[in-house]
């Protein structure tokens, strides 16, 4: 039950505080006034997003399971936050503790013409949303492998000129001789014989100058006679000449010639196929899956067929339980929301559903002739049919109603006053109306009104300024419009 609401700079409401009661609480006001607006702070404080002012605040207090919860939403700089007694937390839990709110508002007429929503309607009232979810996974999974198996039974008609094309393709690649680590080898292994290279170059031309002192010193030996000092710089020369030799490495340029040749082929294909060797080496894994999947292609159709007869025998199977069991509990809900509707001043009414296709459940109405489908009901008909399948939707808690009285007139607003006067000694009730007469029912009266042109307010009345309201609401002025309010409630009370 909500006990109470305070609302801070939300849409047209800028410092509002309420106290609601328990039994039938109504609000009324001029269009526009923002009697909607004051259950659209409430869908705010249960997570939906609104737009509304960077610095909102909704906080309610909620009696749940005979505690007083304070519940608190509010924006700073567009950031959301929710807190449970002060202390912040999250908006499931907020979901949570206003499970036991239940809209319902003008649309949800309109709502109910959709098959979608009859479907989900009896689902919940049978108990058969799972076994309903569960049959459209079924029939997903079954539209998966009739794709398949189309898929499978094309490519079976090109698989030999598949299995050629991927074959040559393999064998392409695979000429190179190479991985993606020995090309690294490879590559590696020629910059290092290049750089050997370059160093022996080095050496070679060392041992030409070392020749060439040595050709020197000679000249000079056979020239002097005091030789010693010289064929001493001879014979370091010499030694210098002979270990400068011993550093030459042996290079095979049939290796360097093979190596550039593999090198070049890896390339070549990372050229042609526009990618890294790497990506190509990994395309090449691709393709032998593809070969593979083709070459086992009989044996994965095989398969895939078994898995379809099976999922078609598991598709019958639930949908033959899901008939049984909404062909139960059909009628139980029929005749509830026929004891309804009687309450709600639709005498005679036959109410049925079509689940011939239980994909697509049909509602069906009538008042003494054919069943009829409800998108061929009159709209003060459709009006207590929507609010009863409601009904019968919740359970306890806090009913909050947006002008269900809509389309209602004289002998059926009554009606649906005072069922919701009766269903208001089970559960709160908050109910936005233009009529009179749920008005006069109630047992508290909020008014909403207009502050100026971009603020309202709402305000619990007294019993003179009710007096005046239903008055404004029946459509009089002055003393013969408070006679006739003071006429209405006596009626009321003898009720």
């Amino acid at each position: 039950m909500i006990l109470s609401l305070r609302i801070e700079k939300f849409l047209i409401f800028e410092n509002q505080e309420l106290s609601f009661h328990e039994g039938f609480n109504v609000i009324t006001g001029e269009s526009g006034s923002g009697k909607s607006l004051m259950f659209g702070s409430i869908s705010f404080l249960m997570g939906e997003d609104t737009k509304s002012h960077p610095e909102a605040l909704v906080e309610a207090m909620i009696l749940k399971d005979e505690k007083v919860i304070k519940l608190r939403r509010e924006t700073r700089l567009g950031k959301s936050k929710f807190y449970i007694n002060g202390k912040q937390s999250q908006k499931r839990e907020a979901q949570e503790i206003l499970s036991k709110v239940f809209f319902h508002g003008q649309n949800d007429k309109l709502k109910l013409l959709k098959q979608e929503f009859q479907r989900e309607v009896l689902d919940n009232f049978a108990n058969t949303t799972e076994l309903r979810l569960k049959l459209q996974e079924l029939k997903r999974e079954k539209l998966k492998l009739e794709e398949q198996i189309t898929e499978l039974r094309s490519i079976a008609t090109q698989k030999p000129t598949l299995e050629k094309l991927l074959k040559e393709e393999i064998a392409q690649i695979e000429s190179c001789g190479l991985t993606p680590e020995t090309y690294q080898m490879a590559k590696s292994r020629l910059q290092e014989l290049s750089l050997i290279e370059e160093e022996n170059k080095k050496l070679v031309m060392a041992l030409e100058v070392f020749s060439s002192l040595k050709q020197g010193l000679k000249k000079l030996m056979s020239l002097l006679q005091n030789q010693s000092e010289i064929e001493q710089l001879y014979d370091k020369i010499d030694e210098l000449e002979r270990s400068t030799s011993k550093k030459i490495i042996s290079i095979s340029e049939e290796e360097i010639e093979e190596l550039n040749q593999k090198v070049f082929k890896a390339q070549n294909l990372a050229r042609r196929y526009k990618m890294g060797f790497e990506q190509v080496f990994e395309h090449l894994k691709e393709l032998k899956e593809k070969l593979s999947k083709i070459e086992l292609l009989e044996d994965e159709l095989i398969k895939a067929q078994e898995m379809l007869k099976s999922t078609e025998s598991s598709i019958n199977q639930v949908r033959e339980e899901l008939f049984r069991k909404l062909s139960e509990k059909k009628g139980p809900f029929c005749e509830k929301l026929r004891e309804v509707l009687e309450v709600l001043g639709l005498k005679g009414a036959n109410v049925d559903i079509d689940i011939s296709n239980e994909e697509a459940p049909q509602f069906l109405f009538s008042t003494g002739g054919d069943l009829i489908p409800l998108k061929k009901v009159s709209g003060g008909e459709l009006s207590r049919i929507s609010l009863g399948v409601f009904i019968l939707a919740g359970n306890s808690g806090t009913y909050l109603l947006d002008e269900v009285d809509a389309g209602l007139s004289g002998e059926s607003a009554h009606k649906v006053a005072k069922f919701l006067k009766e269903l208001s000694t089970k559960m709160q009730v908050l109910a936005i109306t233009h009529s009179p007469i749920l008005a006069g029912f109630a047992d508290r009266h909020f008014k909403a009104f207009k502050l100026n042109h971009s603020k309202a307010a709402i305000e619990e009345l007294s019993d003179e300024r009710r007096l005046e309201e239903i008055a404004r609401l029946m459509g009089l002025k002055g003393s013969e419009g408070l006679g006739s309010a003071k006429a209405l409630f006596e009626l009321i009370k003898r009720d």
